[in-house]
């Protein structure tokens, strides 16, 4: 254990904790009883790993982020072509928070090799996050949250608890999905989906006002979903009063080309017609 900390002064590491040697200890990291930190790892300053946690392989924590006991954290994935000696590295930012039981494994040689969790993530108890996954900034995962590989989900969506991520697919950003639910289409941004399979049910009006997004910006978001996926109007927002078309990308192209055109309308637009989709859009 000292050699492990050598040079990161500052760092307290209870007793009975096993650190590697080869492992890299910033300057206030904090390990609790019986947790273990294995060859590779990396904690940036002011980490803590609390009781029992158990980190492994090569994986970088990023400075602040405090990983609760039982978490299971940089291990091999769960994909038969695997290989030991394959590239396989976990990268997590700063400020997150792994809850109780959580387990997220390392990238495969096929998916580029990296599982990625972003900025100020929070993954409540039990969530497992899979091989070769990227998870933007501000994540939240509901408890018992299972993500297949190779899921992108962008900032600040919301996965609710007990639901399960079909492999490849991509939530957008500030999306929710309802907790219980079985997504295995992409999910379009601002938007919210639930049910087994998951559809559409509106937009995450709830996530958009926490955001503080204009009145304005969330009648031009409900006109341009109203518009792409159908749906009741309301006297506040009907669909855009653009030409009407049965083929959903050409609906979409309208919406680009109309003027003005506010970014969250173009973010939807374009997460509309991404042309690299492994899995099919998720509509009503």
């Amino acid at each position: 254990r000292s050699r492990a900390m050598a040079g990161t002064g500052d760092v307290d590491v209870h007793p009975s904790a096993i650190v590697h040697p080869g492992a890299r200890l910033g300057r206030g990291v904090r390990v609790g009883p019986f947790a273990v930190v294995g060859e590779g790892v990396v904690l940036d300053e002011d980490v803590i790993v609390q009781a029992s946690a158990h980190l492994a392989g090569d994986t970088r924590v990023g400075s602040r982020t405090t990983i609760f006991p039982f978490a299971c954290v940089g291990f091999a994935p769960q994909d038969k072509k695997h290989s030991a000696g394959d590239l396989s590295r976990l990268e997590i930012g700063t400020g997150c928070t792994i809850r109780e039981h959580a387990t997220i494994h390392g990238g495969t040689r096929l998916g580029g090799g990296v599982t990625r969790i972003g900025d100020g993530c929070l993954l409540m108890g039990g969530v497992h996050v899979a091989h070769d996954c990227a998870l933007g900034d501000g994540v939240i995962a509901a408890n018992h949250a299972v993500l297949g590989g190779h899921v992108t989900v962008r900032s600040h969506a919301i996965i609710g608890g007990q639901s399960a991520l079909h492999q490849f697919v991509t939530v957008g950003e500030r999306a929710l999905l309802g907790g219980g639910s079985v997504l295995d289409a992409d999910l379009p941004p601002f938007c919210l989906a639930k049910g087994n399979r998951a559809a559409l049910r509106g937009l995450n009006l709830v996530g958009l006002r926490r955001m503080g997004a204009e009145r304005a910006d969330v009648k031009a978001l409900l006109q341009a979903f109203r518009y792409l996926f159908g749906g009741p109007s309301s006297a506040f927002a009907a669909a855009a009063p653009l030409p009407t078309h049965t083929d959903m990308a050409d609906r979409a192209h309208e919406l680009r080309g109309a003027a003005p055109q506010l970014p969250r309308v173009r973010a939807l637009v374009d997460f509309v017609l991404c042309a690299a989709r492994r899995r099919p859009l998720c509509v009503r």
